[in-house]
């Protein structure tokens, strides 16, 4: 059994991201890719293949060159007049509770199993929201105690479910209650 065996389909929203061992989310480029690793792009690729949509921010998108394929769904949160063809473009109405808003779109266009690729801004309002049902945090070279800390400044109230380091790389699972769920 491989470790990404582990990571089963899980219907909600499930947010997946990777800090640097300095705490940055992104490099020079402004982009994960420079902090990410051969494990963490095989997790990142593993989580897609269970989920039904995958959603990012504009700034993201732009930033990772995000590519629209057939499965699953990419949807783009953007407050700006960006468009990726193919993609399911998200715009909250004004007045609205974006996040919210944002789940409730795609859970009402049939998407049960949720994947935030956000940047640290639009994660930290998912998960202080209450919004995210597991947090996937990947900490290349990184510590512990740095996954902690992550935690704490997203003000987020989910428990370790899981830890595991690979080839220096510490993977942690954050969930609600600490369930069972897969």
């Amino acid at each position: 059994m491989s470790w990404l065996d582990r990571y089963q389909p899980l219907a909600g929203v499930r947010l997946n991201m990777v800090v640097s061992p300095e705490g940055s989310f992104v490099d020079s480029n402004g982009s994960s890719r420079g902090i990410s690793n051969e494990l963490d792009r095989s997790l990142i690729v593993h989580l897609r293949s269970l989920s039904d949509v995958y959603v990012t921010g504009g700034n993201t998108a732009r930033n990772e060159a995000y590519k629209v394929k057939e499965k699953p769904a990419l949807a783009v949160i953007t407050a700006t007049d960006y468009e990726l063809p193919g993609a399911i473009m998200l715009t909250p109405p004004a007045g609205v509770s974006a996040f919210p808003w944002v789940l409730a779109t795609l859970t009402n266009r049939g998407f049960e199993r949720i994947l935030l690729e956000v940047g640290p801004s639009l994660a930290k309002e998912f998960l202080a929201g209450d919004l995210v049902d597991e947090f996937c945090l990947t900490l290349p070279s990184g510590t512990f105690e740095l996954a902690e800390k992550v935690l704490e400044d997203f003000h987020s109230s989910l428990n370790l479910y899981s830890s595991e380091e690979i080839d220096g790389t510490l993977f942690t699972r954050w969930r609600r209650g600490n369930d069972s769920q897969g």
